[in-house]
């Protein structure tokens, strides 16, 4: 009987053959946790995935106004699944681990917002993780409307023109360029080094290319690097 590790080398081994994407990036998050989680069984992440796509494909199905997309999509997976940003224990490794941020229901941005993209593409959005300077959002679309969402926040909608408050943001990054969406690539190629620096894991999320360095488009995002707000 084959693992979950094995499973889990295959499929992103089929992955990384597929190109840009778009991804199933919840189950390619989910088979990077059972590299590290073997004796785990997939079965019940796999089922609680189907249960979210379920969930919110119902509750969105009416919905034309992104808005209005955010609310019911906050009230899914922060309302009736419990999931919030860890702001206790931040730098625990468990937060990038998507098996523990499942359990657990507690997670870095990045973890939270694979979530949410999921529950949003099964719904029919468009979703799509987004480049600021200091905090991972999602980027929520209806009908060629947009809002951005804080999945760390309970799924908050931030306005992109406020500065300051939580997470303190502008419309642009550091050196004037736009936030720009982020593709399933750069989401969903998470790498976790042990010990970090500060004492836990390291996570990166790999720029465009999916490799490690560059700059610009394939810049790394790391996360001894992003305001912990």
């Amino acid at each position: 009987m084959r693992d979950a590790s094995t499973t889990a080398s295959d499929y992103l081994r089929r992955l990384g053959e597929a190109g840009d994407g778009p991804h199933d990036i919840a189950t390619a998050a989910l088979m990077l946790a059972a590299l590290d989680n073997a004796a785990r069984p997939l079965e019940p992440y796999r089922n609680h995935l189907a249960e979210i796509a379920d969930v919110c494909r119902d509750a969105l199905r009416l919905i034309h106004r992104p808005g209005d997309a955010a609310s019911a999509l906050a009230a899914q997976l922060a309302g009736q699944f419990g999931y919030d940003g860890d702001r206790l224990t931040y730098d625990d490794p468990q937060n990038a681990d998507l098996m523990a941020v499942i359990d657990r229901r507690r997670g870095l941005p990045v973890a939270l917002g694979i979530l949410y993209m999921h529950g949003a593409r099964a719904a029919g959005l468009d979703a799509s993780g987004l480049n600021t300077a200091n905090h991972f959002l999602l980027q929520l679309g209806v009908e060629g409307q947009h809002v951005l969402v804080d999945p760390f926040h309970g799924g908050a909608v931030v306005d992109p023109e406020r500065l300051g408050g939580p997470p303190a943001m502008a419309g642009t990054l550091p050196d004037g360029r736009p936030f720009e969406p982020v593709g399933d690539v750069r989401v969903g190629c998470i790498g976790r080094r042990s010990p970090g620096r500060s004492g836990g894991y390291e996570i990166t999320s790999y720029g465009a290319d999916g490799r490690e360095g560059g700059e610009g488009d394939n810049a790394d995002i790391n996360s001894w690097e992003t305001a912990k707000h």
